[in-house]
């Protein structure tokens, strides 16, 4: 919706870096949105090397929208994403905020449907922070469909549990949209972070509400800059030996629980400064971080035993064969 106005209903954040080939295709897709509610972009730009800033900057120019959406330059060290999206929460005064990435097409109600979900969850859960996340269709460079339903695809239609949110999350950022209590919660982010859309899933799900809406509001663009995510939507056998390579690696299972202890246990001091954490989260939590001090067969027990365990007989096995 093109209007004036002071402070949007929403602020929409793109943390770009050499996003050239695809922003204007990206920007294009937020102006077309089919929705009432008032917006703005606000683009973080961490160093690129290419014209993606002058891109944006002319496509702006072009729709008569440089005075209201905002560009932020860095010209010191690269941030790198997660404190680039970090910084763009600072700078936003909207109530309600969504990520971008910048190479996607988001589709025509992704505002209607993400923002208006959370409009429905704050008449229930009134001053909660509130996150919601939806599904997304992966498809290749020319946007022709390769997968109709990541969630499907990770066998996540319904919304993870905290103890699984603890070891993995679904919820890519590019599909959130979130309330403004949930982003001054949720920031500083802490320096173990892993990603910030992780960080942002677990504060939801233990200090406020998460909700998964199944329905694919945007195009998530697979190309060789995004490798990593494409493993992940990928059916081929070829992501699937990755995949298990990586769970089975000689110390594999033991990084990727340590990292998750450690955000785990910023987790816990978050609820624990701010005095709101639920009393079944906080001790799901605690229970969780006690296992960074076991090492072995010990270790072993207590993500049996309590159930902190990966999805799927894979990462079982692999927790069982290579958790030391």
């Amino acid at each position: 919706m093109t209007t004036s106005f002071d402070v949007p209903e929403i602020d929409i954040l793109i943390a770009t870096y050499n996003g050239s080939k695809h922003i204007v295709q990206q920007l294009e897709s937020i102006e077309k949105q089919a929705t009432n509610f008032t917006f703005r972009v606000i683009v973080a730009d961490d160093c690129s090397k290419d014209d993606t800033v002058r891109k944006v900057r002319e496509y702006w120019q072009g729709i008569g929208k440089e005075e209201i959406n905002v560009i932020y330059l860095n010209t010191g060290e690269n941030r790198g994403v997660i404190r680039n999206f970090e910084f763009l929460i600072n700078q936003s005064q909207a109530p309600y905020l969504m990520f971008s990435d910048q190479d996607d097409v988001w589709l025509p109600e992704k505002i209607e449907l993400s923002v208006g979900k959370i409009r429905e969850l704050e008449q229930r859960y009134v001053a909660q922070p509130i996150l919601v996340h939806t599904d997304r269709c992966v498809v290749d460079q020319n946007l022709e469909i390769l997968n109709a339903s990541m969630l499907s695809e990770l066998k996540a239609t319904e919304d993870l549990s905290l103890h699984e949110g603890l070891l993995a999350n679904v919820a890519a950022g590019c599909t959130m949209a979130f309330n403004r209590r949930l982003a001054e919660l949720s920031i500083p982010f802490p320096p173990v972070t892993y990603m910030h859309d992780w960080w942002l899933f677990l504060v939801a799900k233990c200090y406020g509400v998460s909700y998964c809406l199944k329905e694919s509001t945007l195009l998530y663009r697979q190309h060789g800059n995004n490798v990593l995510g494409a493993d992940a939507k990928s059916r081929s056998m070829s992501a699937i030996r990755r995949r298990t390579r990586i769970l089975f690696a000689q110390g594999g299972m033991n990084e990727l629980y340590q990292i998750c202890f450690a955000q785990a246990g910023s987790l816990y001091e978050l609820g624990i400064k701010n005095k709101n954490g639920d009393v079944e989260n906080m001790r799901t939590v605690h229970k969780f971080i006690e296992g960074r001090e076991y090492r072995a067969w010990k270790l072993k027990m207590h993500v049996f035993r309590f159930r902190y365990l990966p999805r799927g007989y894979i990462g079982k096995l692999a927790v069982l064969m290579n958790l030391r």
